[in-house]
Order: C-alpha cells, then sequence, then structure tokens
C-alpha cells in the first residue's frame, strides 16, 4: 500500500514540475515557453525570436510569426495592430472616405482582406486604437441573401455586437462604430459614411 503511494505521488511530482530542456527552465503555458520566448534564440514551438516584445517587427512578444506592420511596410495606414498569439496584422485607415470596394481594393493590394471580426477578443484587440467619430469598414455583406451576413472570407459569422435596431435593412455592408465597438449596416457605396476601413493580413 505506502509503495502504491509512493508511485502516485512521484508521479503528480513529476507533472507538477517544469520541464528543462537544453538546460534552460521551461514551463509550458497555452502552448507557449513563456519563459525562453524574448531570449533572442528560435527554441522548441517558437516559430521565431527576436528577443524583444515589439508585436510589430514581424516576430511577436510570443514568438508567433508575423508580418512587419507598420507604416514602412503599409504606407496610408494610420494604426496598427498585432494579435501576438496568432501573428494576424490589423492596419487601420481612418481618414480615408472610400466605399467598399474601394477599400477592399486597398486591403487586396496590401495582401489582406478588409477585416473579419470573428470573436469578441479579435474586437477587443481593435478597440483601443479606434477614435469616437470614426466608422470603418469590416469585411461583411448580406448580398448573397438579405438579412443574413457572411464574412467575405467566408469564416463562421457567430460573433455578432449589432447597435440596437440593426441591422436595418439600410445597406448591404457593415461599418463598426469606434466609440460603442457596434455594428451598423449601410450602403456599401456611401464613402461618405464611413470614415475608412481595417484590413487584415493573415501571417
Amino acid at each position: 500500500m505506502h509503495g502504491w503511494r509512493l508511485i502516485v505521488a512521484s508521479l503528480c511530482l513529476a507533472t507538477a514540475m517544469p520541464a528543462f530542456a537544453g538546460g534552460v527552465l521551461r514551463i509550458q503555458a497555452s502552448g507557449y515557453e513563456d519563459f525562453s520566448c524574448r531570449n533572442g534564440a528560435r527554441e522548441e514551438s517558437e516559430q521565431c525570436d527576436d528577443g524583444n516584445a515589439d508585436d510589430l517587427d514581424g516576430c511577436t512578444s510570443q514568438c508567433r510569426v508575423s508580418v512587419a506592420c507598420r507604416a514602412d511596410a503599409f504606407p496610408g495606414g494610420d494604426r496598427f495592430v498585432v494579435d501576438a498569439a496568432t501573428g494576424r496584422c490589423y492596419v487601420l485607415h481612418t481618414e480615408e472616405l472610400l466605399t467598399v470596394n474601394q477599400a477592399t481594393s486597398v486591403c487586396s493590394t496590401q495582401g489582406g482582406h478588409l477585416a473579419s471580426l470573428t470573436s469578441a477578443a479579435e474586437a477587443a484587440l481593435l478597440q483601443p486604437s479606434l477614435q469616437a467619430g470614426q466608422r470603418l469598414w469590416i469585411g461583411a455583406t448580406d448580398l448573397p441573401e438579405e438579412g443574413s451576413f457572411a464574412w467575405l472570407t467566408g469564416e463562421p459569422f457567430a460573433y455578432q455586437p449589432f447597435a440596437a435596431g440593426q441591422p436595418d435593412g439600410d445597406g448591404d455592408c457593415l461599418v463598426v462604430d469606434a466609440a460603442t465597438g457596434t455594428w451598423s449596416d449601410t450602403g456599401c457605396e456611401l464613402a461618405a459614411f464611413a470614415t475608412g476601413f481595417i484590413c487584415e493580413i493573415e501571417p
């Protein structure tokens, strides 16, 4: 009986102890070695490691590969956000009065698409970079079926933070209101209503 308890105790202790690899302490959390990332050496599950916490330089603070997400890479962009866990780059154009087709063309030229905000976490990542008074195009439409919006990328349209009374059928494209983070539908050609747009570039 005592031998069995000793085996169980040993197994529990081994599970709880952090792993050592190459003489460096590793504590794995959510698939990332948080204690080795940013040491300047690419190890194990890290996609990259440039030794810094800058998310915009092509290697994120969670050691995920991204694109260089900044003004020199995307001229015309006003703000830049990177999801450190996925490497996705978001380029916010906040002062360009374009139609959806024109905005889509700009995003395509940048190697991306109008942003698909598929979760509350993704929307929350962008919210601090938005400013009151802005309404930015995002990549959804109900042109194929009136009243049934879908992302242009084909991603699931489960997250839907529409403003009260929206969508109201006034248009076939969506803008995100910077002050509230809520969405409204409007005419895809109303360049004066949307004050800009958000491009999303995959790593």
